[in-house]
């Protein structure tokens, strides 16, 4: 029985983390960027091969390359469940909203 409730709440947890998860498709190639920059400054072993295996699956240079791959295909969440685990996926997308908070706004002139 504790067994199912954890698992419940567990589910609960990501289907509600995945609403405030950033919309790495809607930014443009800087911010794309620096998002990335972040991500990977920030990151654990795993997630930075997990990403350096993204990187080889779509022969990409660099991770900006590989998420335009990635949203031309459509949804970025379904090809981090396809190409990497569940726990540098998580951390993706855990750093990935710390990092989206320290973006500059889009209203910066240049």
């Amino acid at each position: 029985m504790l067994f199912t409730f954890l698992a419940i709440c567990s589910y609960g947890f990501v289907s509600v983390s995945a609403v405030d998860d950033p919309d790495i498709c809607a930014f443009d190639d800087v911010k794309l960027g620096i998002l990335m920059r972040c991500v990977r400054e920030k990151a654990w072993l795993m997630l930075r091969n997990g990403l350096d295996h993204l990187l080889h699956v779509y022969q990409c240079q660099s991770d900006t390359c590989v998420f335009n791959k990635i949203c031309d295909e459509g949804d970025v969440t379904t090809a981090l469940n396809k190409y990497m685990k569940p726990k540098p996926r998580r951390e993706f997308w855990e750093i990935a909203k710390k990092c989206e908070k320290e973006l500059p706004p889009d209203d910066v002139a240049a």
